[in-house]
């Protein structure tokens, strides 16, 4: 009986590498961003599934290739660009390095400046009829965080081994207040 093996081989597709700018930098405008945005000849490749795309923050990887929210202090996301199972980057001149290199290339989320403009400026001490009421109106920010940002305005009094920030009245000493930037929430600044 004669052996009769034969060796079939298939062989990975290739791929054209990616093009993106190494280091994307967007100002946070309150929506969500597909990272496959920033990878230029996406849509002309067609990579779908082709690529495996993972975005991290520091050493964790997201579970979704959306990002909207400025990481840390104003800290790079990283996106890595693979080829998926059986398929390959091609090689050589302009190519990539091996066939299974791993692209990747940074975006950075710009924190957006909120704008603020006071209604009021001064009142008259012992005046009660509201005037000592700044208001100020806060402009800029984006449908999703309207309502989320507010401004409080008061002045800092020492309680004994506490401080205590108190409203305007009328009653508040005569003098100038200056209004300083306070604490951080998450990825927005506590005035």
């Amino acid at each position: 009986k004669a052996d009769l093996t034969y060796t079939y081989k298939v062989k990975s597709l290739d791929l054209n590498i990616p093009t993106f700018d190494i280091n994307t930098v967007i100002v946070y405008d309150g929506a969500e961003h597909d990272v496959t945005e920033y990878i230029t000849n996406n849509a002309a490749e067609n990579y779908g599934a082709r690529i495996v795309i993972t975005v991290k923050r520091g050493d964790t990887a997201l579970e979704s290739l959306r990002i909207r929210d400025v990481y840390g202090d104003e800290l790079a996301y990283t996106v890595e660009i693979a080829p998926a199972t059986s398929y390959s980057w091609k090689t050589g001149d302009g190519q990539a390095p091996s066939v299974d290199h791993v692209f990747t290339f940074n975006v950075t989320v710009k924190r957006l400046t909120a704008d603020i403009s006071w209604g009021k400026t001064e009142a008259t001490y012992g005046d009660a009829d509201g005037s000592f009421d700044p208001k100020p109106t806060v402009s800029n920010l984006k449908a999703d965080d309207i309502g989320k940002l507010s401004v409080t305005v008061g002045y800092k009094v020492s309680l004994g081994d506490a401080d205590e920030i108190a409203a305007f009245s009328s009653t508040t000493a005569a003098g100038a207040y200056t209004v300083r930037r306070g604490r951080r929430c998450g990825n927005r600044k506590q005035l």
